[in-house]
């Protein structure tokens, strides 16, 4: 039962009277069933337990490659070029949270040294990843110290442009 408004005679209010509430059933909707084949990874995730050793193992073994990165960040007998290179992989492994400080002494090492001879000598990858990696440690380099060398050789340049 529900009380609905209706008018009444004089029309100045109106009155509420109990009336039975009809509700009209309509047919339920059909929705299609999902027969899922069985997980591939049944009990794999609820039976998983984590050894400690294994991981110390793991993390120990870590250590000797950490250590031969960092000499090769630090070597200087390694030119800017390649140096740059190997930070710019770093970066793109997400690697650079393990070198933060020998990356940054590299870096500013390097961008005192940066003249317009020194692009001349460099294709136009090596010049995007030089400007990548000073851009990525927040290095204000420009990039128009860079756009002669890429007009004057850009026939040269086409494999680079292409790849």
């Amino acid at each position: 039962m529900a009380l609905v408004r209706t008018n009444t005679s004089n029309g100045r209010e109106p009155i509420l009277s109990p009336q039975p509430l009809t509700v009209q059933h309509s047919q339920e909707p059909v929705r299609p069933l999902a027969n899922f084949p069985p997980s591939m990874w049944a009990g794999r995730f609820t039976s998983f337990s984590l050894d400690n050793n294994e991981l110390e193992a793991y993390a120990n073994a870590l250590e000797g490659p950490k250590e031969a990165v960092r000499s090769l960040i630090t070597d200087t007998t390694m030119d800017a070029t390649t140096k740059l290179k190997l930070i710019y992989s770093l970066h793109r492994l997400g690697l650079l949270y393990l070198y933060p400080q020998e990356i940054d002494a590299e870096l500013d090492q390097f961008f005192k040294k940066i003249d317009l001879q020194y692009y001349e000598q460099v294709d136009l990858y090596n010049i995007s990843v030089q400007f990548q990696v000073f851009r990525h440690h927040g290095y204000n380099l420009s990039s128009g110290k860079s756009t002669f060398c890429m007009k004057r050789n850009l026939t040269k340049l086409a494999k680079y442009l292409l790849a």
